[in-house]
């Protein structure tokens, strides 16, 4: 039962990650803080359901593109240019009225609507964008370890699953896991869709713009071209217009569908469309959640709530290129350990957890490294085992062919 990586727990904890020596269990056992509970709180956490996002994306069009996986299958994410533009669009609308656009969008004036739409030049600025409008190589790192594997529960209809991913951005990893989902639930008879099973998808980002802009839209587009027909896509994106005939001196009015606005590489989002992609979510137990602000105990606290707690459910914790600061590493390590350590339901069972995170081994300038993720991870794991604690399992594995050197750890509880 659970997820398969190709390993088994006697590979786990290799030489490079294993528990530190009996020399430092005198430094490991000293009493410190959680990093979550000391963390810098520059944007609070907010929550933010899937029906109260979409909303904000109906009467607008997006341009989308295809990606290309090593397996042969396409993702779908929203046109860079396009996100650009909307954004200088919603600006021109507000001159004039400045208090109301500060008071709905705190966020994108100032530093980061430059930074958005593209006038500094960057991919990232700490503390103000965290790089979410562009899709990073480890992405693709973590869906090819995820295309590697198999993970069962997508088609066992009577085990819940909850799928988090931590600093998404384009979300391409979590794309990936709510396609074969699409897929998985397709081949499902109408009487097993009505099942207790749950699906939680919960995904963050430092940006709330990014959430709103990039990672529901990418969502959206992969539902539309995924999970209903084409037919029916064009169909919800129809448009009710009202003409007038003259009959026998009498003018009426007749509402029909009109579908010129229907064009290639583009979704015009109505309110039927978005209707209809809730309904479903609805229809197949899935639970869809955005999660914006700075990584802290706030967050925690409204992340957990959203996941499942009972036995024999399955969780997915995935996270790419967050380890690139000295300063946020050990919070975002905390988070992880906290995520794959779920209480024990009432009978005792532990929610099968795992977590996935790839990252690049070095990143020169900003301190960040495999090396200082893992030796936090043995620190944490020769606190907990000297209290009894079973502890945790990791493994490493170094990405192939890749100029700058880049790895995948995969952590779970011992």
């Amino acid at each position: 039962m659970g997820f398969s990586f190709g390993f088994t727990e006697e590979d786990l904890n290799s030489e490079e990650a294993g528990i530190t020596s009996q020399n430092n269990k005198q430094n490991a056992i000293e009493t410190s803080i959680n990093p979550i509970d000391s963390a810098k709180v520059v944007t609070p956490p907010q929550l933010h359901s899937s029906k109260q996002l979409s909303q904000k994306l109906i009467n607008t069009r997006i341009s989308f593109e295809s990606v290309s996986l090593a397996n042969g299958s396409t993702l779908y994410r929203r046109e860079l240019f396009d996100v650009k533009h909307q954004l200088m669009a919603e600006d021109e609308q507000t001159i004039g009225n400045t208090k109301t656009q500060q008071q709905s969008q705190p966020q994108q004036k100032g530093q980061e609507f430059d930074i958005l739409i593209g006038d500094t030049d960057e991919d990232l600025r700490q503390g103000v964008y965290e790089g979410g409008l562009k899709s990073w190589e480890c992405s693709f790192d973590l869906i090819d370890k995820l295309d590697r594997g198999t993970i069962q529960s997508l088609s066992n209809q009577q085990q819940s699953f909850d799928l988090i991913e931590l600093g998404c951005g384009t979300a391409l990893p979590s794309l990936y896991i709510f396609n074969q989902l699409i897929e998985s639930l397709s081949k499902q008879s109408s009487n097993e869709n009505e099942s207790k099973r749950r699906i939680n998808i919960v995904l963050t980002d430092y940006n709330y713009e990014v959430l709103r802009l990039v990672t529901l839209p990418n969502v959206l587009i992969n539902w539309c071209l995924h999970a209903i027909t084409p037919q029916q896509l064009v169909q919800l994106q129809g448009r009710y217009t009202t003409t007038t005939t003259e009959r026998e001196e009498t003018i009426t009015a007749k509402q029909r569908k009109d579908y010129s606005n229907v064009r290639p590489g583009e979704i015009d989002i109505t309110l039927e469309l978005i209707d209809a992609f809730n309904t479903w979510l609805d229809q197949n137990g899935i639970m869809l959640s955005f999660v914006s602000g700075s990584w802290c105990r706030d967050f925690m606290n409204l992340v957990q709530p959203l996941l499942t707690t009972t036995s024999e459910s399955l969780r997915l914790v995935l996270t790419s290129e967050t380890i690139y600061s000295l300063d946020i590493s050990p919070v975002i390590s905390e988070i992880l350990l906290e995520l794959v350590r779920p209480e024990t339901d009432a009978s005792g069972v532990y929610v099968d957890a795992v977590a996935l995170l790839a990252a690049k081994d070095i990143y020169f300038g900003v301190g960040g490294s495999i090396s200082e993720f893992l030796s936090y991870l043995n620190k944490r794991n020769d606190q907990v085992t000297q209290i009894g604690d079973s502890g945790y399992n990791w493994e490493v594995e170094k990405v192939k062919n890749s100029h700058l050197k880049r790895s995948i750890v995969t952590l779970k509880k011992a």
